[in-house]
C-alpha cells in the first residue's frame, strides 16, 4: 500500500490525457490552388475527415493533411457539395444534380430546369437541392421524389436539414433575412422575414445544431455619411423558429457568408472584411453557443481581394474555410485549416485502469 500514491497520480494522468489539445484556432495548414481564375463555392467533409472542394475549376478532395487525392479533372465543377452516410459526393450546379462514390467515380445525374444553388442530405441519404426560388427532393438512387413543394418567394442561398429530416431554407426577400422550415414531404411548417437594419440584409448561410436550433447568418450595409457600411448579421433560432439572440458585428466593413456548427455546438462564419487599407481579407469567426466570440481569425494573403465563401468542420471539430485569392491578374483558390477542440473522451472508469496496472485495492 505504499505505493499507493504513486499509482494515483498515475491514474489520474490517465483520467486527464482526453483534456489535452493543441490551441484552439491556430493553423494547422493553408493550401493554393493555382489555375485560371478559380473560385470555389462549396466546401464539405466526409467520415474519414476526407475534405471535398468545389467551384467553378471542377472538385478536388484532399486528406485530413491537406494532401490532393484526385484533381479537378476528375469531378465536374459545382456550385455547393455534400456528403452521404456513404461517403458518396453530391455536386450541384446550373444544368445538373450529380453522384459520385468516394473514388470519384459516377453514380448518375440528373438533369434540373433551375440552377442548383446549394444541395444538403438528410438521414436517409435523400437530396434536396435548391435554387433561387424553388427546390427539388431526390431519393439516393437519383429518383425524384418531389419538385418545387418549396416555393421560396425570393432569392434562396441555403439549405440545411435538421434530425428529423425538416428542411430548412434561407436567402433573401424584399431586402430582408427569409428563413422558411418545411417538413420532409415539402409541407411548410413557418416562415419568417427578418430585418436587421434600414438597409438591406442578405441571409446567405444556415446550420443546424445538436438541438436541432437554426443558426443563419449573412451581411448587411446601411449608407451613413453617404459611405456604405457592411456589417455581418448572425442570428439563433429555436427549431420552433423564436429568436434566441442575434449579432451584427460592424467592427469595420466586414460580411458574412456561410455557418457550421462543432459537436459543442459552438458557430463558425466566414465571410470577409475590409482592413485599414481597403484589401479585402478572408474572415473567419468561432462563437459559442450563446453568441459569445471565442476567436477570430483574418487572412490577408494577397494584399488584395481575398474572400472566404464556405466553411466545415470535420470530427474532430477542426474548421477547414475556403475560398479566393487575388494573384495580381486572376483568382487562385485557397484552403485553411484550423485547430479546433477535439470532443470529449470518455475516461476508463478507476477499476479499469486498476485492472490494466495489474492492482487491486482490496489487496493489502
Amino acid at each position: 500500500m505504499k505505493k499507493l500514491p504513486s499509482i494515483l497520480i498515475i491514474i489520474m494522468f490517465l483520467a486527464s490525457l482526453g483534456a489535452v489539445y493543441a490551441a484552439d484556432g491556430d493553423t494547422i495548414w493553408s493550401k493554393v490552388y493555382n489555375s485560371y481564375d478559380n473560385d470555389p463555392y462549396g466546401i464539405a467533409v466526409d467520415s474519414q475527415n476526407n475534405i471535398i472542394v468545389t467551384g467553378g475549376y471542377g472538385t478536388i478532395k484532399y486528406d485530413p493533411n491537406g494532401n490532393e487525392l484526385w484533381p479537378s479533372s476528375v469531378l465536374f465543377y459545382g456550385y455547393d457539395v455534400a456528403v452521404d452516410s456513404n461517403n458518396n459526393i453530391i455536386l450541384t450546379n446550373d444544368s445538373a444534380t450529380m453522384k459520385y462514390d468516394p473514388n470519384g467515380n459516377p453514380l448518375w445525374a440528373s438533369a434540373i430546369s433551375f440552377g442548383g444553388e446549394a444541395v444538403a442530405v438528410d438521414s436517409n441519404n435523400n437530396i434536396i437541392v435548391t435554387d433561387g426560388s424553388d427546390a427539388m427532393k431526390y431519393n439516393p438512387n437519383g429518383n425524384e421524389l418531389w419538385s418545387s413543394a418549396i416555393s421560396f418567394g425570393g432569392e434562396a442561398t441555403d439549405v440545411s436539414i435538421d434530425s428529423k429530416n425538416n428542411i430548412i431554407v434561407v436567402g433573401t426577400s424584399s431586402g430582408d433575412y427569409y428563413i422558411k422550415k418545411h417538413d420532409a414531404n415539402g409541407n411548410l411548417l413557418w416562415d419568417k422575414s427578418i430585418s436587421l437594419t434600414s438597409g438591406s440584409d442578405y441571409c446567405y448561410g444556415v446550420a443546424v445544431d445538436s438541438f436541432d436550433n437554426i443558426i443563419v447568418t449573412g451581411w448587411v450595409y446601411d449608407e451613413l455619411d453617404s459611405e456604405i457600411q457592411y456589417a455581418s448579421g448572425t442570428i439563433k433560432f429555436t427549431s420552433g423558429g423564436t429568436e434566441l439572440w442575434r449579432i451584427q458585428d460592424n467592427t469595420g466593413d466586414r460580411w458574412s457568408y456561410k455557418v457550421a456548427i462543432d459537436s459543442y455546438n459552438n458557430i463558425i462564419i466566414t465571410g470577409g472584411k475590409i482592413d485599414p487599407y481597403d484589401h479585402c481579407q478572408f474572415l473567419t469567426v468561432k462563437y459559442d453557443s450563446n453568441g459569445k466570440k471565442i476567436w477570430e481569425r483574418a487572412v490577408d494573403y494577397s494584399n488584395e481581394y481575398d474572400d472566404s465563401l464556405d466553411v466545415a468542420v470535420d470530427s474532430q471539430n477542426n474548421v477547414i474555410v475556403t475560398g479566393y485569392v487575388y494573384n495580381g491578374s486572376e483568382d487562385n483558390y485557397y484552403m485553411i485549416k484550423y485547430q479546433g477542440v477535439p470532443p470529449r473522451r470518455k475516461s476508463l472508469p478507476i477499476a479499469q485502469i486498476l485492472k490494466i496496472l495489474g492492482l487491486n485495492l482490496e489487496k493489502t
